[in-house]
């Protein structure tokens, strides 16, 4: 009887598998240099916010990152939102399962735990691909007027697209070249692309096809790692610390001016004159722009020319 499961990093060249590792630190170090510019901003601020309450912190963060309950409120956006969250987290969270099975003196990868592995990576994909065509969708045929697409927003959605659908062709030609075994089934997507691949290329093919979709798929993958540190992407991690540090003062609230004759100016006139959180929420709201502050202001809706979002970027 054919053992479930599957060989990890099958058919795929020893310099490759190596070589992302090195490349997984060079994005790594990327990543790290931007977080520590960003920390060096924050820091400049005066003293905002004080550290507390960590339990009602991370249930903050458990219901407003994972459970969408404000982005939610707007049905198409929050579902959208919520189709490509949801999917991408699964599918990081399922890479790291693989790599605790290659790497770890740990072996589950097989039996019912690899089939129901492989049945939620496939429904992760397509739920990954599904809030794609949503936002795309939204940003070239809806064209809500809060929303402005540029050059970052279709590389970053076409680059999260061409990922997710390469993943399931790699598992389709790795299903082909293995001649179908039964309990691929568990991996709907990957055995239709797998049908679809032995109907079009003769079967000594498919390895070679599933070593450059292997390639194609890595390096893409690492390029788009690497757009979080540049990117609207870095939303990722901004907005979840933003809502992880939140102040639980009323809000509105002022703080008092003290030796007012004494000020040069009144307000902020420096950037070491906001607080640390302060310079944290311009970084969210310009890197998330989901252009709320544009519906909800006074201003734009009087059709006056002037737009807060705009303004942060």
């Amino acid at each position: 009887m054919q053992e479930i499961t599957r060989e990890i990093l099958w058919n795929i060249p020893a310099w490759a598998s190596v070589g992302i590792y090195f490349v997984l630190i060079f994005v790594l170090a990327i990543l790290a240099k931007q977080a520590f510019y960003f920390y060096k901003l924050w820091t400049s601020g005066r003293s905002g916010v004080k550290i507390g309450k960590i339990g009602q912190r991370i249930k903050d963060l458990l219901i407003y990152t994972i459970g969408h309950k404000k982005t939610i409120r707007d049905p198409y956006p929050g579902i959208m939102h919520l189709l490509i969250f949801v999917g991408f987290v699964t599918l990081f969270i399922g890479t790291v399962i693989v790599w605790i099975e290659h790497r770890a003196p740990l072996h589950f990868f097989y039996g019912n735990f690899y089939l129901i592995f492989s049945l939620a990576m496939d429904i992760a994909g397509l739920l990954l691909i599904a809030g794609i065509f949503m936002a795309l969708y939204r940003r070239f045929i809806i064209k809500p007027e809060r929303i402005k697409t540029n050059r970052e927003d279709i590389i970053i959605l076409l680059a999260l697209l061409i990922i997710a659908i390469t993943g399931f062709f790699i598992e389709g030609a790795r299903i082909a070249s293995k001649n179908f075994p039964a309990f691929e089934v568990w991996s709907p997507v990957g055995f239709i692309a797998a049908k679809l691949m032995i109907a079009v290329h003769a079967p000594e093919q498919i390895p070679s096809l599933h070593r450059v979709f292997w390639i194609f798929h890595a390096v893409l993958t690492f390029f788009f790692i690497s757009l979080i540190a540049y990117t609207k992407l870095s939303h990722i991690f901004i907005a979840s610390l933003n809502i992880f540090l939140r102040s639980y003062e009323p809000k509105g609230a002022l703080s008092p001016v003290y030796n007012m004759e004494k000020l040069d100016s009144l307000g902020a006139a420096r950037l070491e004159d906001f607080t640390w959180k302060q310079l944290l929420d311009l970084d969210a709201c310009k890197n998330v722009r989901c252009g709320r502050c544009q519906d909800e202001c006074p201003a734009h809706l009087s059709e006056k020319p002037l737009s807060p979002k705009c303004f942060l970027r």
